[in-house]
């Protein structure tokens, strides 16, 4: 006697109003979706240029109006000095161009400037990563008061001074980058806008 033959059960047929009703989706939200990124496209990449450009033009005023108050000084003289033993550097940090280091000379001391050694020293942070320098720098209350105590009061002397990136690192010697360079955080009360208006004021 044969065995009954046993049969799959066929698949349930796919929903056609579900398939439908996904490309019906589709259609409707594409065309929305690139509309959507055209236009913010149109709307960003002015509002990105606007900024670049006019970070530009202030940053060219700056350097335009210390020029002509005598408050520029030369990188080369800056290093000569340094390695000499003359005064202190302060690097701007974050405060860079599109291709140079912003700063500014003073010509006190360090040993003056920060006997108890509160301002980071530039050797002491080179090679180490934007953000990392800016964990270090950045939120503490006792650098904010050594800057307000003993930077602004010397703003009337600072130099301002551009170089090129990386030339502190591979041009100044080991020794007076170990002893004379120092580093602030830009936006902080010893950036070099807050040093130039407190030496205007002065």
């Amino acid at each position: 006697m044969a065995s009954p033959q046993t049969h799959a059960a066929p698949a349930p047929p796919r929903s056609v109003p579900r398939r439908v009703a996904r490309a019906l989706l589709l259609t409707v939200l594409l065309p929305f979706i690139l509309v959507a990124l055209v236009l913010t496209m149109i709307v960003l990449i002015p509002i990105t240029g606007w900024f670049i450009v006019n970070g530009f033009q202030s940053d060219r005023r700056f350097w335009r109006k210390a020029s002509r108050e005598g408050r520029v000084a030369s990188w080369p003289d800056i290093r000569a000095r340094l390695e000499h033993g003359e005064g202190t550097f302060i690097i701007d940090f974050g405060a860079e161009g599109w291709c140079d280091t912003q700063g500014y000379w003073l010509t006190t001391d360090p040993a003056e400037l920060d006997p108890q050694a509160i301002c980071p020293r530039w050797a002491t942070l080179e090679g180490q990563t934007y953000r990392a320098i800016h964990a270090l720098v950045t939120g503490r209350s006792d650098l904010e008061r050594w800057t307000t105590q003993h930077l602004a009061p010397r703003a009337g002397e600072a130099k301002f001074v551009r170089i090129p990136r990386k030339a502190i690192q591979s041009q100044l010697d080991a020794q007076a980058k170990r002893d004379r360079v120092l580093l602030v955080w830009h936006d902080q009360a010893g950036s070099i806008e807050s040093i130039a208006s407190a030496g205007t004021q002065a």
